[in-house]
């Protein structure tokens, strides 16, 4: 499974946009992204109504410094109070096929893109309206891009987006800037030793129905034979053959304990000494036909919980071939990443006017 291939997919412009499973309980707890305030001056009314962002009516709440609103305008604050709710919404004829998502199935899940070509890069997983976790080889080629201001290349996340080549949704996909990349320390490009990137963007995305935060896992959560589901715009089948996805598809994988994963993994070319490093890796699947494929890296692996929610469990990283009978595909393990996730989400370098 070459997951390391920058794929030339060209996607509309912004200005070709609109406007404007499981039951099991997977996990033990759930972490809730620690957010800073994080408040957009919108006209009076504009808030989703919902508990995931709230009007703070400034004639009676002192602002922050610096966050007032322009006359007309309120501030509209985003609470941190939830995550991992997904909500089918319509979509124009004609309706997903199997093996396609509906639309506002994975509503954390976005697409990362080069600007100014509008190539596809890879895909990562929303855990605030400002925070992207994806694969660190993916967006590694970027670093210098952002600290170089004369660049002509830049990093923009798509997030909201189900077929990216109409605008038949309900509503509008949205897209941001990159402001920072942080790489895990450690990462090793040869191997993908801590292969997680976090993704802080310039300005946040105004969330919906369509595009929700993903829970990240709790710090002794373990998805070990739990059925979750994994999906992308990657190739549908290995090699020249393979197709990238213009709708968003998705597919159920099982997640493997460590001893069952290093044994499927030795009978391929990887060998017989082969072991799998756990403080950064976790597998699933191997069932033929199921799986993610070229394209998919930094994709989310979500597993639902008892109370409905989703909880990102891994995210796309490598594997051998795609979808073959009794071979796993490999992804990061998010929640052994978790403290130092937690540790770097820092607030977001732009002004919260």
């Amino acid at each position: 499974m070459n997951k390391f291939v920058f794929s030339a997919i060209i996607f509309p412009t912004e200005d070709d946009m609109s406007a404007a499973s499981s039951d099991n309980d997977t996990t033990e707890g759930r972490t809730f992204v620690p957010q800073y305030d994080l408040c957009t001056c919108r006209p009076y009314g504009s808030c989703q109504a919902d508990n995931l962002w709230s009007i703070v009516d400034i004639r009676i709440v002192t602002p922050p410094l610096g966050s007032e609103c322009e006359p007309g305008l309120v501030q509209c604050c985003y609470t941190g109070s939830d995550c991992g709710i997904s909500t089918i919404l319509p979509v124009d004829d004609p309706p997903p096929r199997s093996g396609q998502s509906e639309f506002g199935e994975f509503p954390w899940q976005i697409l990362l893109i080069a600007l100014p070509a509008n190539e596809y890069v890879g895909s990562g997983a929303l855990i605030s309206p400002i925070h992207v976790l994806t694969v660190a080889h993916r967006v590694t080629p970027f670093l210098n891009s952002l600290s170089t201001a004369t660049s002509a290349t830049s990093l923009a996340v798509r997030a909201g987006d189900w077929d990216v080549r109409s605008d038949r949704e309900s509503h509008a996909a949205q897209q941001q800037l990159v402001a920072r990349i942080q790489v895990r320390p450690g990462y090793e490009s040869a191997t993908l030793r801590n292969d997680i990137a976090i993704v802080t963007l310039a300005r946040p995305f105004i969330l919906g129905p369509h595009l929700q935060p993903v829970c990240l896992p709790g710090p002794s959560s373990c998805f070990d034979n739990s059925l979750c589901w994994v999906s992308g715009w990657g190739k549908d089948a290995f090699g020249p053959a393979g197709n990238y996805q213009a709708i968003q598809k998705k597919v159920d994988v099982t997640v493997l304990d460590a001893e069952e994963c290093d044994r499927r993994l030795r009978t391929t070319r990887l060998g017989p000494a082969f072991s799998l490093d756990r403080t950064t890796f976790m597998c699933a699947g191997g069932v033929d036909s199921k799986d993610a494929c070229s394209g998919d890296g930094g994709s989310p692996l979500v597993c639902r919980g008892v109370d409905g929610r989703w909880t990102l469990a891994g995210l796309v990283a490598w594997g051998i071939g795609c979808a073959q009978e009794g071979v796993p595909g490999v992804y990061v393990n998010v929640a052994n990443s978790l403290s130092w996730i937690q540790s770097n989400l820092h607030p977001p370098p732009f002004n919260r006017r």
